[in-house]
């Protein structure tokens, strides 16, 4: 038995293999936005269409803006992408050597073992059921999380950008057909498409057999040995829900089951559902089967005695009854010092009772009458018991202080570019006021719940202009800085993102292109002495140093230091703007080439002011317009 053992651990080893992947795609909620490319009328690429990728290369190459655009993305989400595909192929690669598993215990490649002893064997017997189940809660999931046409347009830019790799993977098409959009979507209001998901768990061909057995097994078995931990027959299908978990995916393999089959749909729902009817799946994903088994005939018949308005009052009333009785049993537990050794010991059956009875109805409760969103049903940190409460309290005043900022610098600084008279000063005023409330509030507060107040304020506040800095640079940037690269970014205590208002990203580039607005050299004048900037036309003061101190009290040093980077990178650009201008036009202009050949005659050698300055400039103007 020895060989059939090492394959089925491999099987298993497979299974925690692709977890880690698996839990990327489940959990990676910054999805690149591949289907939503700004030139999308350009590009709408998805596998399975008509024209071919000579069409497309075609019109990149017809277009320099788009050849840029395609090099700006491949440089950008190449990285992504390739994991993503990594994932995708995993699947892939998980029910292939399944498969091949199954073919080589038909084949008898172990001896003296089939599939039929395989399931005799406990271990066996899980991990086929766990192997059949999984795959199906990665499909399930993988068209939860992503879009369809997202897939696919992962798909084909992956094979675009990667054609080495791409072509020399023989399976490629296979994970194509495998993921293609299904026209599921999980957002509400949409309908279910027809046939889903049976169809789309049939797309890589499986032994019936195999899936017979395994649902079979799952009907009558109890595979994981749960019955003997809830005695109590009204406990039965809280023992059994991880398996019913699992049959209600396995069955979606044999979609006739569902449809025709009414007996076997009969005996399922009184062994798995006779008093519950949504179920967690996996890892906090709950299905209610009202919804999920509507288009079913005989599960939808099967499932219509759980619903009936008697049996769902007396489960409530039974298990609202549970909860109050339970109460104070559990306050009169948890008083200090009750739970004693001795006590402990002495009472081992009652206080497993207990915790058996509470666990039950709050498992029941929070399934069927939490809202839409589930929030009690996501699933906890396992670490939480081992949680340090100074650093849930320091981590809680950190989260909320880096919402409340953020919102507020992005509130406070919106200008409206058609303003008579600016909003700059008034505006900054009023955030430096602001500003200076949030800080003498944690001034205030951080001798009394002993934190470092003003080193909190520091570090979170100067991670949220730095971030917003960075957000803004990378318009100027062909490799941009994502956010899960960003070393500002946290997925512990996020900074939140905020549509944009303008031609700015963040409230940085709105402060700057502000402060550029006022003091454009066509409309204003700088007096050096007097370091103030004055209207060409009515002679009135527009701004004076005084601004950067008020951006001092608003954003601080690292607002400053942040204005400063941000004036580099549009400096840059303006150069590489006038560069190309110069390159494609002045420079092939012979009479332009002439007039400053002209003038790097009359100026060289430079060894001190030029002479005839005034009397050049008007030659070069003069040169210039013939």
């Amino acid at each position: 038995i020895s060989p059939l053992f090492n394959q089925v651990v491999l099987c298993d080893v497979i299974i925690l293999f692709i977890s880690p992947l698996f839990n990327q795609v489940v959990l990676y909620d910054v999805i690149i936005q591949v289907g939503q490319l700004r030139t999308s009328s350009h590009l709408q690429l998805r596998p399975g269409q008509d024209k071919g990728p000579e069409y497309y290369d075609s019109k990149l190459e017809a277009k320099p803006e788009l050849q840029d655009l395609d090099d700006e993305f491949r440089e950008n989400n190449i990285e992504i992408l390739s994991r993503f595909y990594l994932a995708f192929e995993s699947v892939h690669k998980y029910i292939v050597d399944l498969i091949r598993y199954l073919d080589d215990l038909y084949e008898g490649v172990y001896i003296q073992q089939t599939l039929e002893t395989v399931l005799l064997n406990e271990d066996g017997k899980q991990l086929l059921c766990e192997a059949l189940y999984l795959y199906g809660v990665m499909l399930l999931v993988i068209d939860q999380k992503m879009e369809g046409e997202v897939r696919e347009r992962m798909l084909v830019s992956y094979y675009r950008y990667s054609a080495a790799r791409s072509s020399a993977d023989s399976n490629l098409d296979d994970i194509c057909k495998l993921l293609r959009s299904t026209g599921y979507s999980s957002q509400s209001g949409v309908k279910r498409p027809a046939n889903y998901p049976e169809s789309y768990f049939q797309r890589v061909p499986i032994s019936a057999t195999f899936i017979s057995m395994v649902i079979g097994r799952l009907r009558s078995d109890d595979i994981y040995n749960q019955v003997s931990a809830y005695p109590l027959p009204e406990h039965r299908s809280t023992a059994l829900a991880n398996q019913a978990a699992m049959l209600y995916v396995c069955l979606y393999f044999i979609p006739s089951i569902l449809q025709t089959q009414q007996a076997k749909m009969r005996e399922i729902v009184d062994k798995y559902f006779p008093d519950n009817w949504v179920i967690s799946v996996y890892m906090g994903i709950t299905v209610n089967l009202v919804e999920a088994w509507e288009p079913y005939k005989a599960a939808k018949i099967a499932l219509n005695y759980t619903l009936d308005s008697a049996n769902i009052r007396e489960q409530a009333s039974r298990y609202s009854v549970s909860m109050e009785g339970l109460r104070p049993q559990i306050q009169q537990l948890l008083k200090e010092g009750f739970l004693r050794e001795e006590i402990v010991l002495d009472n081992i059956p009652k206080l497993l009772n207990c915790l058996r009875d509470c666990n039950v109805s709050i498992r029941w409760l929070m399934l069927h009458t939490a809202d839409s969103g589930r929030a009690f049903c996501r699933p906890l940190d396992p670490c939480m018991k081992w949680v340090d409460p100074k650093q849930l309290l320091e981590d809680g005043i950190r989260k909320e202080l880096v919402r409340r900022v953020a919102y507020a610098l992005h509130k406070g600084l919106i200008f409206n570019p058609k303003a008579k008279t600016s909003e700059l000063m008034p505006k900054l005023k009023e955030m430096a006021a602001t500003m200076d409330g949030f800080y003498r509030s944690f001034e205030y507060i951080q001798d009394y719940v002993s934190i470092y107040g003003l080193k909190i304020w520091q570090e979170e506040v100067s991670r949220i202009i730095n971030y917003n800095v960075e957000q803004e640079c990378n318009s100027f940037l062909r490799t941009k800085i994502q956010d899960w690269q960003s070393v500002y970014q946290s997925t512990h205590i996020p900074i939140p993102k905020f549509p944009s208002v303008d031609e700015s990203a963040t409230f940085i580039g709105r402060l700057c292109r502000e402060i550029l607005r006022i003091t454009d050299p066509k409309m204003t004048c700088y007096m050096d002495q007097l370091n103030t900037w004055y209207d060409l036309k009515t002679h009135q003061e527009v701004t004076n140093n005084r601004l950067f101190s008020e951006i001092q009290d608003t954003l601080g040093t690292f607002g400053l230091n942040g204005l400063d980077r941000l004036l580099c990178f549009m400096i840059v650009k303006e150069l590489q703007n006038f560069l190309t201008v110069l390159q494609k036009t002045i420079l092939r202009d012979k009479a332009m080439v002439d007039v400053f050949k002209a003038m790097l005659s009359a100026v060289n050698p430079v060894k001190g002011i030029v002479g005839r300055c005034q009397q050049l400039r008007k030659d070069s103007y003069h040169g210039c317009v013939h």
